[in-house]
């Protein structure tokens, strides 16, 4: 029963974890996938348009950058849940 109690802790732990975070990832989602249409849009114009425009540039970089911090964010969160889980694994193991 002890075995049973303490992976409910553990799964409460998880489950806390993520609700913290919850918002969070749902915001950088939405970053990312409007980071990821401005991306293809510039994309367009820079085949469609010959001489491509400083904002252009600007379009581009600035939609790789939140794609790049959209996407190190997301990183973050999972590594620090799989090092809370790894540390929980630790503390209650044999």
């Amino acid at each position: 029963m002890e075995r049973k109690a303490l992976l409910g802790a553990v799964f409460d732990e998880i489950e806390h974890h993520f609700k913290l975070f919850t918002r969070e990832r749902n915001i950088y989602l939405a970053l990312a996938a409007i980071a990821g249409l401005t991306l293809v849009v510039a994309g367009v114009v820079l085949i469609l348009q010959p001489s491509a425009s400083p904002a252009v540039a600007v379009a581009v970089l600035g939609s790789a950058g939140l794609i790049a911090f959209a996407s190190a964010r997301s990183a973050a969160f999972f590594h620090s849940t799989i090092r809370m889980s790894e540390e929980l694994v630790k503390r209650y193991s044999k």
